[in-house]
C-alpha cells in the first residue's frame, strides 16, 4: 500500500501502484496548473520514512510562490504532523538541512523561538557546555511520545 497526500482535500489517501506507474514531480505539476493561478517558484518537499521497514512516503509538496520562512514552513510541519498522527503514524525525528528557516524551525519546536541556543558558560566539558535538548513533545500523539530534532550530518560536512 502506497501512501498519497489529498492536498486540496488536506488529508492522507491510500493507493496501489507499480514503481512504472507513479508519476513524476512535472507530471503533478503540469496537471495541476490552471488558468489565473500564479506559478509556484519553491516546493517545500517532506519525505517521510519508517524507522522499522523500508517504507518511504514522499510528499506532501507544498507549491509556494516566493521562497518560505519559519512561520509557514511550521503551518506545513504541523499540518503534517496532525495528518500522519490521525493516520497512526508515529513521528520520532524530524532532520533537516542547516537552511536559516529550517534551523529557526527547529528552535521553534524545541522551545527556543528566535533565540540562540542556551550555553552553559560554567560547564568545563565542551559536550556539557553546548548540550541543547532538541526534542519537543508531539501535540497531536496520545502519549506525549517526544520528537527528536537533527540537522542533517551529510549538509554540515565543509
Amino acid at each position: 500500500m502506497k501512501v498519497a497526500w489529498n492536498l486540496k482535500g488536506g488529508g492522507i489517501t491510500g493507493f496501489t501502484m507499480a514503481e512504472d506507474e507513479l508519476p513524476t514531480l512535472h507530471d503533478v505539476y503540469s496537471s495541476a496548473i490552471q488558468s489565473g493561478c500564479q506559478k509556484a517558484s519553491y516546493i517545500v518537499q517532506f519525505l517521510w520514512r519508517d524507522l522499522t521497514s523500508s517504507y518511504d512516503m514522499i510528499g506532501p509538496y507544498f507549491p509556494v510562490p516566493n521562497s518560505i520562512d519559519s512561520n509557514i514552513l511550521q503551518e506545513f510541519f504541523m499540518q503534517c504532523l496532525k495528518e500522519l498522527s490521525a493516520y497512526g503514524f508515529r513521528v520520532s525525528i524530524v532532520l533537516c538541512d542547516g537552511a536559516s528557516s529550517n534551523l529557526t524551525l527547529l528552535k521553534m519546536l524545541c522551545g527556543h523561538p528566535r533565540a540562540a541556543l542556551p550555553v552553559n558558560d560554567d560547564a568545563e566539558d565542551l559536550s556539557v557546555k553546548y548540550f541543547a535538548d532538541m526534542s519537543f513533545t508531539n501535540p497531536e500523539d496520545p502519549s506525549s511520545n517526544p520528537v527528536f530534532a537533527m540537522i542533517c550530518p551529510s549538509h554540515q560536512v565543509i
